[in-house]
């Protein structure tokens, strides 16, 4: 076969159409933006948290959401990794920080944010639109500016860590923080900066929550490498 430079370039140009999107949330209103929205959170934890380096950049405001109604949360992308574990939290800060304070309010252990073996067909492309994750604000939660987080460990591939944020409102009248505080910390691993805790030897599993909460969805099959899966903040915490 005879190539000519117009044939290898116009091969080129498929290439980037042809790989696997990372998942990522798609362009909600409130959700932070970063030059690159699909990769996961940097190893050394230097993005953490939600990946991105800037929170002045924002797809515009978030909803808000009354204590006791539901909020989904839309992924997007072909690279699945077999599914895994995910969870949806919530912080007062908005914008976020390093010491933010991450609660739960649902937990998926598998089958997350898709239950399929392997990757979807990459040709689908980085917009294609996966089942939303649903989730349901608990009754009782303060009002005011607030952060969603969806993270996620995957089942296949790299031992990564992988987080999005939306900033949103709570209504209400209640200023009360007691439901927020007896909510479970977030879960968080393979993030040198927060702690120890890793996926190592749960390559081809889906993790098992530590502290799930109230609100889960499946059962994982295999325990973290650790006991400290948590950010740095909450050990901090912790300790006193």
């Amino acid at each position: 076969m005879h190539f000519t430079l117009k044939t290898i370039f116009a091969a080129t140009a498929l290439l980037p159409l042809l790989a696997n999107a990372h998942v990522h949330i798609s362009n909600m209103p409130g959700v932070y933006l970063s030059s690159d929205n699909m990769p996961p959170v940097e190893a050394s934890g230097a993005n953490f948290p939600c990946a991105v380096n800037n929170f002045d950049r924002k797809n515009g405001e978030g909803p808000t959401i009354l204590p006791g109604r539901g909020g989904k949360i839309q992924l997007m992308g072909t690279a699945v990794h077999s599914g895994g574990s995910c969870q949806i939290s919530i912080t007062y800060d908005s914008p976020p920080n390093k010491n933010s304070n991450w609660r739960v309010i649902k937990s998926f252990e598998g089958g997350c944010p898709l239950n399929h073996n392997g990757n979807l067909d990459a040709s689908l492309g980085a917009n294609h639109k996966l089942p939303p994750l649903d989730y349901t604000m608990p009754k009782g939660m303060p009002s005011g500016a607030a952060t969603i987080a969806w993270t996620w460990v995957n089942n296949t591939g790299n031992r990564e860590f992988y987080m999005r944020c939306q900033a949103v409102k709570i209504g209400g009248k209640k200023k009360n923080k007691r439901v927020f505080d007896k909510l479970p910390p977030m879960f968080v691993a393979n993030i040198a900066s927060e702690n120890k805790c890793t996926t190592a030897a749960a390559a081809g599993k889906n993790i098992i929550f530590p502290n799930p909460g109230k609100t889960k969805v499946g059962n994982g099959n295999a325990k973290p490498n650790g006991n400290d899966c948590y950010t740095g903040a909450e050990r901090r915490r912790i300790r006193g």
